[in-house]
Order: structure tokens, then C-alpha cells, then sequence
């Protein structure tokens, strides 16, 4: 009778280091390489803006219509490079909410995936938000409205989206920790 139950909590011993050897794999193989491309995103992102903001500075009523061709071209240019990388952590985040059950992978999956979409009104990313911008009106209003309250505005927004992410990631980091 000893026997067996020595026996039985042994099996419970090597089912709960199964557990935790998978809940540690998962944030390795999974959550912490979404991080690390989240990361890259998210300096893509703020040199984008930073970059439309000097192509913006100084317009003026001649020079609107060319500027904001100019910063539309960079727009669309410099948002290919990462959008494979986008669309992937998008669905991959989007199915991490829905596989798991803990709260702090769920709690990082939503805030990656608010990070990632504009919350700006526009369905779609930053980079589309941001295009639709720039093709909605006169290019001198388009240009002054863009500069001077866009930019800042998404740049802010962006950031404290990007303290969410980081926020989740370090409770999913402790949670698999703890376990």
C-alpha cells in the first residue's frame, strides 16, 4: 500500500514538472520571440513617425502638395519591410488568446494585438491609419493637421500602448516564472 502511494506521488511529482517544463517552453519558443519582434516593431514604428515629422517640418502652401507626395511615398515604402512580420504577430497573438487559458498570455496576446492595430478610428495598422491620413484632403491642411496633430498624437498613443505590451509581457514572464 506504501508502495503505491510513493507510487502515485511520484507521478504527480513528474506530471506537474511536465506542466512546468511546458509552460517554460512555451514562453521560450512563443512569448519571448513575439517580444522580441514586437520589440523590432515597435522601433520601426517610432523611426517612421520620426522620420514623417522632419519631412514634414517647415511646409509651406508651395511646397505642401510635394512634401506630402514625398512623405506618402516614405509611408508606403518604409511600411513594407516590416508588414510580413506584422501580419504574422497579429495572428499569431490573435490565436495565443484564444488557445490559452492563463490570464497574463491572454492579458500579452490582447495588448499586443491593441498594439498593433491603429486604435485610431481606421481598421488596420499604424502604417494604414496614417496613409489614410495623407490622402484625406488638401495637402496644405493635410500637412499642417498631420504634423501637428497626428504625429504627435499616435506617437503618444503608440508609446503607451508599447508600456501595455511591456507591462503584460513582464506579468507573463513572472507568472511562467512562478510555476
Amino acid at each position: 500500500m506504501l508502495d503505491a502511494l510513493v507510487s502515485v506521488a511520484d507521478r504527480l511529482i513528474e506530471l506537474l514538472k511536465y506542466r512546468e517544463e511546458r509552460r517554460a517552453k512555451l514562453f521560450d519558443d512563443l512569448v519571448e520571440p513575439v517580444m522580441n519582434q514586437l520589440t523590432e516593431i515597435h522601433a520601426d514604428y517610432l523611426r517612421i513617425l520620426e522620420t514623417l515629422r522632419q519631412k514634414l517640418a517647415g511646409v509651406t502652401e508651395e511646397t505642401s502638395a510635394a512634401t506630402v507626395r514625398d512623405a506618402t511615398e516614405y509611408l508606403l515604402e518604409a511600411r513594407i519591410d516590416k508588414e510580413p512580420l506584422r501580419r504574422k504577430l497579429i495572428a499569431l497573438v490573435q490565436q495565443l488568446a484564444i488557445a490559452r487559458r492563463e490570464e497574463p498570455l491572454i492579458a500579452f496576446a490582447r495588448a499586443c494585438v491593441q498594439y498593433l492595430e491603429s486604435g485610431q478610428g481606421v481598421p488596420g495598422t499604424l502604417g494604414t491609419m496614417l496613409l489614410h491620413e495623407f490622402t484625406a484632403g488638401d495637402p496644405v491642411t493635410t500637412a499642417q493637421r498631420i504634423q501637428t496633430d497626428i504625429l504627435p498624437s499616435v506617437t503618444d498613443n503608440s508609446r503607451q500602448k508599447w508600456e501595455d505590451v511591456t507591462q503584460a509581457f513582464a506579468a507573463a514572464r513572472l507568472d511562467a516564472a512562478a510555476r
